[in-house]
């Protein structure tokens, strides 16, 4: 097995009536041969005025969560590219104010055809 993994943050600043947003991503992957396990968990903060939800507090920052883990088995595979069929499931966390407009904390799932390719230039 061979591992993979990134930690990403970003910051906007002055964006919509609020001195900054903040984000934070934890990404791995995690392949042998066929098999590929992968997981994204992305938390940041967004303002209901953004998303145009009705708010008493419109630009306070709130903070949104949410965690993906997937599975993509290569079917095929060329010198530049490859085919799998993959799944995904994916749990959010929104705060009270977020809820109501998106149903409470929606969990959601992919099934999906994969097709890549990648061919390198000589540079």
């Amino acid at each position: 097995w061979m591992l993979h993994n990134a930690f990403i943050w970003g910051l906007v600043n002055n964006y919509d009536n609020t001195s900054a947003l903040n984000s934070f991503a934890e990404e791995f992957w995690l392949h042998k041969k066929a098999s590929n396990i992968w997981s994204r968990i992305e938390v940041l903060q967004r303002t209901s005025a953004e998303l145009e939800v009705t708010s008493v507090t419109p630009n306070d920052p709130k903070w949104v969560t949410a965690v993906t883990l997937g599975y993509t088995l290569r079917l095929a595979k060329w010198e530049t590219g490859d085919v799998g069929l993959g799944v995904s499931v994916t749990k959010d966390f929104l705060p009270s104010d977020f809820q109501n407009v998106y149903g409470g904390n929606p969990l959601t799932g992919k099934i999906f055809f994969q097709v890549s390719e990648m061919k390198m230039w000589n540079l």
